[in-house]
């Protein structure tokens, strides 16, 4: 039997607050993917694999109120995960699925779950983040491990966790970006857990709008920038990068979609390796050179 979830009110920034369960229902067995800065359907191995599993999956996302207080966040960072959350969801709902966005602390949102279903497995990529969210994980390693949890956690682009030294970090960057990509086969994607409700997330107002001074971003708006630059504007790429009244129209513009995760750094390197039209060359070389460096230097935190 399902688990029926009746939630009386909703997450708030320091936790959970009254969630009324109903009593005498079976325990569902259910996995996660927890989405993250990879908020995509394709080139994506957390939810590949839990489709795989077959259990009744939860896609989550939390809005952790630690990490968007923080110095280093704006509203206009939170708008692009709004705008990159509608426009998955978009495309999950023909298959019957969403990403929930959950308000709170990871530790307390994922207790809570697990309180009233048995959490199998949780999905998601490996994070280079700041010291919360290293601190976080930590905490999640020590409860999933408590609660007989299997968080299994996939490899970010060309970053690799704990890597002792460099030696071989490029030619296993090359090796990874030149593997398969992931194929994630939607129609497959298991039922949802059913909940009459959920403590879902209201999202202001100042980030539903849009702005016409800001990139909008998501996934279609992904695709069709990527294509702009590797047909259109990336064939003058080295001479006009430096430049500061041209760049922006021929740089890929692609930097906000990497961040959140609409594209994969895989995905990109492996659509411009396709360019091979006459006078394309040495800019898409350069342009990949650059993918490269922005998995280099984010190595450096690891």
């Amino acid at each position: 039997m399902s688990l029926t979830l009746l939630i009386e009110q909703a997450f708030t920034p320091i936790g959970l607050k009254l969630i009324k369960w109903p009593k005498n229902q079976a325990v569902e067995i259910i996995n996660i993917v927890w989405f993250k800065r990879d908020l995509r359907i394709s080139d994506h191995k957390p939810l590949q694999s839990a489709i795989e599993e077959g259990c009744p999956l939860l896609l989550l996302y939390i809005q952790e109120p630690d990490l968007w207080e923080d110095d280093h966040m704006d509203h206009r960072h939170n708008r692009c995960v709004y705008q990159s959350l509608q426009s998955v969801n978009g495309q999950l709902a023909e298959f019957n699925q969403r990403i929930v966005v959950i308000e709170g602390n990871p530790l307390d949102v994922f207790q809570h779950i697990h309180q009233h279903c048995t959490i199998h497995h949780v999905f998601s990529h490996q994070e280079t983040g700041l010291k919360q969210t290293y601190r976080r994980d930590i905490q999640l390693k020590d409860f999933f491990l408590e609660s007989s949890i299997i968080w299994k956690e996939f490899q970010r682009n060309g970053v690799v966790r704990g890597l002792k030294n460099r030696d071989t970090w490029r030619k296993a960057w090359y090796h990874y970006m030149n593997s398969p990509i992931d194929a994630v086969d939607q129609s497959q994607l298991p039922h949802p857990p059913v909940f009459d409700s959920l403590p879902e997330f209201d999202w202001p107002a100042i980030l539903t709008t849009g702005s016409k001074q800001v990139q909008s971003i998501g996934l279609e708006k992904a695709q069709n920038t990527m294509t702009s630059f590797l047909t259109e504007r990336g064939r003058h790429y080295m001479q006009n990068i430096s430049k500061p009244e041209t760049s922006a129209t021929h740089c890929s513009r692609l930097s906000p979609f990497l961040v959140y995760g609409n594209l994969s750094i895989r995905q990109v390197f492996q659509a411009a390796l396709k360019q091979k039209e006459f006078g394309w060359k040495r800019n898409m070389a350069s342009f990949r050179s650059r993918l490269r460096w922005h998995d280099h230097f984010i190595q450096k935190f690891e």
